[in-house]
């Protein structure tokens, strides 16, 4: 379907399996192996203050690892331990703001839309 539908959505998919295919995982087996994990931490090691500078290097930063979230969600068939352990640090660490969340909830709901699975569901 990547190949040969046109569909955005298919390109994505295989553009992520492709990066994580050059990092050498195949699948994400623990919060540790995402690719986004390094930015992730920094993130969560930053004060509760956000730079209201939408230019500033931490905001762009800051998007990109919203995206890569957002598309990891997504783009994921079946959650594993992974994905409860990026969900449960992402609704405990108090660092998104309530809109954040929201797209995050929004990935989740694509994602059961695509492949449905009881994991997937918010506890």
């Amino acid at each position: 379907m990547s190949q040969f539908s046109g569909w955005h959505t298919y390109w994505i998919k295989q553009q992520v399996e492709k990066e994580y295919k050059l990092s050498g995982k195949s699948i994400v087996e623990t919060v540790d192996d995402l690719m986004f994990k390094q930015e992730l931490d920094e993130w969560l090691k930053l004060t509760s203050e956000i730079n209201p500078d939408p230019e500033s290097e931490i905001s762009r930063k800051h998007k990109q690892l919203i995206k890569n979230i957002f598309n990891h969600l997504w783009l994921t068939d079946y959650f594993g331990e992974a994905e409860a352990s990026l969900i449960s640090i992402i609704s405990s660490s108090g660092k998104f703001r309530w809109h954040e969340i929201s797209i995050f909830v929004s990935a989740i709901t694509l994602s059961l839309l695509e492949h449905g699975s009881p994991k997937k569901s918010l506890n």
